[in-house]
């Protein structure tokens, strides 16, 4: 029921809700952290979600979205649920350019710039994570502007992953980390400005109360203020700290004369480096911070508590998600944890029936497989995994015993057994 827009057989855009996140939480967290934008920029039009995302807002009067590929455009058509044929909106206009070749030349300046990229395992999207880049987007910015840059956890080793923030916060000094827990999502936001960055719950709340604003983000289930306040993973100090190397002077960075990312992107199982990567970056935050990370009268901060304290086992259960592991019941479990420390967080009972329909899916998939007679013994093995967490032990040992008896030698079929 959901339609996906492919570049070079990579999936970019679309509509199912981890992609509508993605596209959204780039236009509306620079939106309701700026005070007062008036002209925005996305690199990337995508499926056009952000740039829909962006006139919601009442304030804004332009966006333009360059792109590289006019096929693209020629697609948006067919993916109105996330765009709602934004064409028709007179604040926007489309820019046909590459998006370095037109910051170098354009003298229009912005109060927020949204690069959306794919993955950086693929050819030369690297060369919109470098210290050139960035500093093209710093060069287009007015003061207090702010800069948001789609960030993917997975195919990257951890030093390289922690090179590529090094890279974003030597531009940006001021520099946060966002996540938005509401779907087990596969990227970080990394959001820059010349000048601190702390939100304050009450302005983000009251900015959030605009009718068109909150019914977008009812979408992805992050219309509740405080649900999208506590996506602030890293603040400035643990962003530091993070990134920091011995001799921090001489650490890397990821540049045109030294592209680094370009090479050491796609080396790694994608989806191993995901959830390592997740971990990671949730580890780096300070346990004794408390709510230092916002501001905002004390009772703002002190209902905005649950949703902070849940947010360490929502984290873990989606890193387990994204593993491929199969592990939807260790996900669940974490997400039933969470929904217990904070009740009042209503995405949570529906994050856990997406997971359900997810391991129902997959179960259908792998039965189908199996009936067929499948012979990868990977097939099997999943098919036990998916067995004995539906509660079918019995079937999930024949499964498993099947794989043994096709692959002797494979130790993994011994352990499920």
């Amino acid at each position: 029921g959901t339609r996906t827009i492919y570049i070079d057989r990579v999936p970019v855009a679309g509509t199912d809700t981890i992609m509508l996140t993605d596209q959204k939480s780039l236009a509306h967290v620079p939106m309701l952290l700026h005070p007062a934008a008036k002209r925005v920029l996305t690199v990337g039009f995508g499926s056009g979600g952000a740039s829909w995302s962006f006139t919601r807002h009442r304030t804004l009067e332009r966006v333009d979205a360059v792109e590289i590929d006019p096929t693209v455009f020629h697609a948006a058509p067919y993916l109105e649920d996330s765009n709602h044929a934004v064409w028709r909106d007179p604040r926007f206009h489309m820019v046909l350019e590459d998006a370095r070749n037109y910051l170098a030349s354009t003298d229009v300046r912005y109060d927020i710039i949204s690069t959306d990229c794919t993955d950086l395992r693929y050819k030369t999207n690297a060369n919109l994570y470098t210290t050139d880049y960035f500093t093209l987007v710093r060069n287009r910015l007015n003061p207090g502007g702010i800069v948001t840059v789609w960030m993917p956890l997975g195919g990257l080793g951890g030093d390289t992953f922690r090179m590529a923030l090094r890279t974003f916060r030597d531009v940006f000094p001021h520099t946060t980390v966002w996540y938005m827990t509401n779907q087990p999502t596969h990227y970080l936001l990394l959001v820059g400005s010349d000048q601190p960055v702390r939100p304050d719950v009450s302005v983000v709340a009251a900015r959030m109360a605009d009718a068109a604003v909150k019914a977008d983000l009812a979408e992805i289930r992050l219309d509740e203020p405080l649900k999208l306040a506590s996506s602030l993973l890293l603040d400035e100090a643990e962003v530091a700290r993070f990134v920091a190397t011995s001799g921090d002077d001489a650490a890397p960075l990821n540049s045109d004369r030294h592209p680094l990312l370009e090479f050491q992107a796609p080396r790694l199982a994608y989806r191993d480096a995901l959830a390592t990567n997740l971990r990671a970056t949730a580890d780096a935050r300070d346990r004794s911070a408390g709510l230092r990370r916002w501001q905002g009268p004390a009772e703002r901060l002190t209902a905005l508590a649950p949703y902070v304290a849940s947010t360490p086992a929502l984290v873990e259960g989606h890193a387990r998600y994204q593993l491929g592991t199969f592990d939807y019941s260790g996900s669940l479990r974490l997400y039933r944890a969470a929904a217990a420390i904070n009740p009042s967080d209503r995405s949570i009972p529906l994050l856990m029936i997406d997971v359900e329909r997810t391991r129902q899916v997959w179960l259908d998939e792998f039965a189908s497989r199996t009936t067929a007679g499948s012979r990868d013994v990977r097939d099997w093995l999943s098919y036990a995994t998916l067995l004995r967490q539906a509660g079918r032990v019995s079937d999930a040992v024949q499964a498993a015993r099947h794989a043994t008896e096709m692959a002797p030698g494979a130790i993994e079929g011994w352990v499920r057994l």
